[in-house]
């Protein structure tokens, strides 16, 4: 694979937590595609991501990104000390897909004590929010989490979206 499309590639592979569906549904290409790597090349895309990457790194312009790749990188913080993090993929007019939850030290035994949501919307990282608990449960336990992803992925900010989605729940007066 020529460099550009490796350095693309790599970076997708690295945002996705080397997760291969996740990676090439953020660059819009086949798992085939991603995986056209020489052995020297895999080793590093998998193995080689610097300690000290971020996300931004890689969205900052200096690495160009598929065009209209978005989504957004969601973190759980729970009452015990616990963290999950996963994405949101948002395809066109397609539903928002969420990848399953990666927890640390291990899955969550309490409640959630907040949430920090950070849109990825056409290859622009957007304003992050952090959720608070009672507002994230709220959200899950009423079903509103597929809205409050559209509203995103349609472009309102974060805080926004939280406020809109849970009007969904409330009656009309």
């Amino acid at each position: 694979m020529e460099q550009k499309r490796f350095e693309i590639v790599t970076n997708a592979i690295w945002l996705a937590d080397g997760d291969i569906p996740v990676a090439a549904k953020i660059l819009k290409i086949s798992e085939e595609e991603l995986l056209d790597l020489t052995d020297d090349q895999a080793a590093f895309a998998f193995t080689g991501r610097p300690a000290h990457w971020s996300p931004a790194d890689s969205l900052s312009g200096s690495i160009p990104r598929a065009p209209g790749s978005s989504w957004a990188n969601v973190v759980i913080l729970s009452d015990d000390g616990c963290a999950g993090s996963f994405k949101v993929l948002f395809e066109g007019n397609a539903e928002p897909e969420e990848t399953a939850i990666v927890w640390s030290p291990h899955g969550a035994s309490l409640p959630t004590n907040k949430v920090g949501v950070v849109p990825i919307l056409n290859g622009e990282i957007g304003i992050g929010h952090v959720i608070q608990g009672d507002a994230w449960r709220d959200l899950e336990e009423n079903e509103l989490l597929p809205s409050l992803w559209k509203l995103i992925a349609d472009g309102h900010p974060v805080e926004d979206a939280v406020y809109l989605a849970s009007l969904d729940n409330k009656p009309n007066p």
